[in-house]
C-alpha cells in the first residue's frame, strides 16, 4: 500500500508538469497565430494599395491653341502679297523675313477687297498651316473687276509671346469642298396660305424684327431674348414662303424655317431665311428663339462633286463701268473680326 501511494504521489508531480506546459505550449501557439493574422493583414494592405489602380478623377484635357493670331497675320500676309510686285519686295519682309525675288510680277495687277480664313490647324507645337480666301479684283477700264475668289495656304510659325512669322510664300490651292445640302426635318418650303396664323406670327415678328413696324415684345414670347435690328435695314419685311415641324412632345411648339421678302428704302430686294422656334400662348403664335439653323434629319452627307459648286467663282462681267464704289478690305478671324479699310476708287 505504502509502495503503491508513493507512486502516485510520484506520478501527480508528472502529471501537473505535463498540463503546465501542455497549456503554455497551447498560449505560445496563439499568440503565434494572431501575429501571423496580423501580418498577413498588412501584406495584403500594402498588396491592394500597391496594384489599387489610380482613382479616375476628372481627366484633363489640354485646350487647342487658339487660331486668332496665326489667322490674322496670314490673311494681312496674303493680302500684302497679292498686291506686291517686283520692287515691292520689302513690303513683304515684315511677314517672311527670307530673301524673295518678285521678278516680272506686276505692282498693283491684283487688289485684294477682303480676306477670311477658312480653315486653320496646328501641325506642330505653334506652327499652324492656314488658308486663306481672298476676293480679288483686277484693274480694267479705269476701274477694278471682279475676279473671283482665291485660295492660298500658308505656314505661320509662332512663339509665346503672340510673334508670328511665315515660312514661305503662299500657295494657291484649291478652294474647300462642297458638302451635298443634307435634308432638312423641315420638309419643303411651300408658299404662305392665306389666313395661316403660324405665317402672321412670323410675318409680323419679321416686320418688328428686320423693319422697325412696331414693338417686337408684342410678337415673341416673354422669356425670348431677342431685340430687333437697329437702326432698321429695311422698310418692310413679308414671308413668302414657309416650312413647318411640330416639336416633339410639345404639342404647343412648332419650328419653322421662314422665306422673308425684306425691301430697303432705296427699292433693293434681299430674299432671308429664318430658323424660328414658335409657342403657343393664349391662342396664339409667338416667336420663342432664334434658331441657330434649320434643323437636320441627319448628319451632312459626302462632298459632292467641285465641279458642281466652285466657291469664289468670278462674278459675269457687266458691259459698261459702273459708278464711281469705295471697297473694303477686312480681316476675318474665327473669333474676333478687324477691318482694315483701304479706299480704292472704280469709276473716272
Amino acid at each position: 500500500m505504502k509502495r503503491a501511494r508513493r507512486s502516485e504521489e510520484a506520478e501527480a508531480p508528472k502529471a501537473g508538469l505535463l498540463a503546465g506546459a501542455s497549456a503554455e505550449s497551447m498560449t505560445r501557439l496563439a499568440v503565434f497565430g494572431l501575429w501571423a493574422l496580423v501580418a498577413v493583414a498588412v501584406v495584403a494592405g500594402v498588396g491592394a494599395f500597391v496594384t489599387r489602380p489610380a482613382s479616375a478623377g476628372p481627366v484633363k484635357v489640354k485646350p487647342p491653341t487658339p487660331t486668332t493670331g496665326p489667322e490674322g497675320f496670314a490673311e494681312l500676309y496674303v493680302a500684302t502679297f497679292l498686291e506686291s510686285g517686283e520692287g515691292d519686295e520689302a513690303r513683304l519682309r515684315a511677314f517672311y523675313p527670307s530673301a524673295v525675288q518678285l521678278r516680272d510680277v506686276i505692282p498693283g495687277s491684283l487688289y485684294v477687297a477682303r480676306t477670311a480664313t477658312v480653315d486653320a490647324a496646328e501641325v506642330a507645337r505653334r506652327y499652324w498651316s492656314v488658308t486663306v480666301a481672298a476676293e480679288v479684283l483686277v484693274p480694267e477700264g479705269g476701274g477694278y473687276r471682279r475676279a473671283g475668289t482665291r485660295f492660298y495656304q500658308v505656314g505661320v510659325a509662332g512663339d509665346a509671346g503672340a510673334a508670328y512669322v511665315a515660312t514661305s510664300l503662299p500657295a494657291e490651292v484649291p478652294p474647300p469642298a462642297t458638302l451635298r445640302a443634307p435634308p432638312l426635318d423641315l420638309g419643303p418650303l411651300e408658299r404662305v396660305r392665306l389666313g395661316d396664323p403660324v405665317a402672321e406670327a412670323v410675318e409680323r415678328f419679321a416686320a418688328a424684327f428686320l423693319a422697325g413696324q412696331g414693338e417686337l415684345e408684342r410678337y415673341v414670347a416673354p422669356n425670348a431674348a431677342l431685340r430687333p435690328v437697329s437702326p432698321p435695314p429695311f422698310v418692310t419685311a413679308k414671308v413668302t414662303e414657309l416650312a413647318t415641324h411640330d416639336v416633339v412632345d410639345r404639342p404647343t411648339a412648332k419650328e419653322v424655317l421662314a422665306a422673308v421678302r425684306a425691301t430697303d428704302s432705296a427699292g433693293r430686294v434681299q430674299i432671308l431665311h429664318y430658323s424660328l422656334e414658335l409657342a403657343e400662348r393664349s391662342g396664339r403664335w409667338e416667336v420663342a428663339r432664334l434658331l441657330p439653323g434649320p434643323p437636320l434629319e441627319g448628319p451632312p452627307q459626302a462632298a459632292s462633286d467641285p465641279n458642281d459648286a466652285v466657291i469664289g467663282a468670278p462674278a459675269t462681267s457687266r458691259p459698261g463701268r459702273g459708278p464711281t464704289t469705295t471697297v473694303s478690305s477686312s480681316t476675318t478671324t474665327s473669333t474676333t473680326r478687324t477691318t482694315t479699310t483701304t479706299e480704292r476708287t472704280t469709276g473716272p
